[in-house]
């Protein structure tokens, strides 16, 4: 694992760990100002720049890094790791484009000192390693020889997190006006915050693969899946019923496409794509359970969008014509 995904993992466990003594943290996080957030995720998130249109949510104590951060560790964890869990209520990673690296924002946090000193702590226990830990405002430099890792804090309990500062800066700027892309409201009147997991985002994400362009996607899980679930579903938006139609046709045609590299078409395959009115419900519990898919699929979503962006000098697909 490279240095900076770890210390971005890290960083995501002392974040939003569940919560072992909620109605304690709450009365502190008010004592220090702390509000909670509205129960409308549009209200909630209503401040959230414009440019950022892909919204993941984890709550209810979900926290698939978990057990994998637990199992890190050689010899006791420390003390903090726990104690600090506890902080955050809700955790979510924003996107401002499909294909960004993602931005994790954590809600809750009421102590920067003991934040900063736990990411020390828990770094130490893990790499071994001193993390070299400055500030400037609200800004948090972590670093050792290996990576860099910036973490931006808000007066109100909002703390944020990436490998570019730059991100970081437009969300630390917001204003009292709302902000929040109109083409993600009607999509998050279709999740809830006491659902354990949401997805939500605007942006064409299937085309890459079956040349037909979505509009949007939309996931829910309003309780925990299984460790071996019998399905993922995942609704992908199209701007009429025809367009659904055809994007169905081709996801049966790309799971037999040898475009494809083997791990994504055997993906592909197993998609069991539903067309619901502008809308197609595909199954997408291989993605995330198999990681030869899972990684097949970042890389071919990556290429194809530096395709795009003419940064190839050739397109993996022509079925969109795009050259």
């Amino acid at each position: 694992m490279r240095h900076a995904t770890l210390m971005l993992l890290i960083l995501t466990f002392i974040s939003c760990a569940p919560s072992r003594s909620a109605a304690r943290n709450a009365t502190r996080k008010a004592e220090r100002g702390v509000a909670p957030l509205a129960e409308d995720p549009a209200t909630a998130l209503a401040w959230l720049p414009a440019e950022f249109t892909w919204i993941q949510h984890q709550g209810g104590g979900h926290v698939p890094i978990l057990d994998y951060l637990k199992s890190r560790f050689k010899n006791e964890r420390p003390a903090c790791f726990d104690r600090f869990a506890a902080e955050v209520d809700h955790a979510f990673g924003l996107c401002r484009f499909v294909g960004d690296r993602m931005v994790n924002a954590w809600h809750g946090i009421s102590d920067r000192d003991s934040a900063e000193r736990c990411a020390g702590e828990v770094w130490k226990a893990l790499t071994g390693r001193q993390l070299k830990i400055e500030r400037e405002g609200s800004f948090t430099r972590m670093r050792d020889t290996h990576s860099t890792l910036y973490v931006a804090w808000s007066d109100d309990g909002w703390l944020y997190h990436h490998d570019d500062p730059a991100p970081l800066e437009s969300l630390l700027k917001r204003g009292s006006t709302p902000t929040l892309a109109a083409s993600l409201r009607p999509l998050l009147s279709r999740v809830s915050f006491s659902d354990v997991m949401w997805n939500v985002a605007v942006g064409d994400i299937l085309g890459p693969f079956i040349g037909v362009k979505s509009t949007a996607l939309v996931q829910r899980f309003e309780h925990l899946p299984d460790k071996t679930p019998a399905s993922l579903p995942v609704r992908f938006i199209f701007p009429n019923p025809g367009d659904a139609s055809r994007a169905r046709e081709a996801i049966v045609r790309a799971g037999d496409d040898p475009v494809f590299p083997e791990p994504l078409r055997r993906g592909l395959a197993s998609l069991s794509p539903q067309v619901i009115g502008t809308e197609i419900e595909v199954d997408v519990r291989v993605f995330l359970t198999e990681f030869e898919v899972m990684k097949a699929a970042g890389e071919w979503l990556q290429q194809e969008m530096a395709c795009r962006k003419g940064k190839l000098d050739a397109c993996h697909r022509r079925a969109t014509g795009e050259k």
